[in-house]
């Protein structure tokens, strides 16, 4: 059985099993936290790490929380605002809907910006 060890500001160095953490966040490389319960007073800990520890932690198996999101009413309504399509937009986009390998082209344009 796997052990993790993990310090709680209280206690110090615990050990406990997978099925006591969670990774809270969803992208591998961006910043992460993992949380427990300190299995000796009970206190819920909430730690940043690195991309390593993350990896470590989720191949052993430790599950995955997605992080909370902002209320739509907390983020700036300007950001959500898009800009409207223009004709050009939907021309470009139906012609790539014609190409062998349209999701790649599109999935490449949007993690450019």
């Amino acid at each position: 059985m796997t052990r993790i060890r993990a310090t709680c500001p209280d206690c110090g160095n615990v050990e406990f099993g997978i099925a006591d953490i969670v990774v809270v966040g969803t992208v591998v490389g961006v910043s992460r936290t993992y949380r427990f319960a300190c299995p000796c007073c009970d206190r819920p800990v909430h730690r940043s790490a690195e991309r390593d520890i993350i990896e470590l932690l989720l191949s052993v198996g430790v599950p995955v929380e997605p992080a909370p999101r902002p209320p739509l009413e907390r983020l700036d309504p300007a950001a959500l605002r898009l800009p409207p399509l223009s004709q050009a937009d939907v021309d470009a986009f139906t012609k790539m809907l014609g190409t062998r390998d349209w999701f790649a082209e599109l999935d490449s344009g949007a993690s450019e910006r």
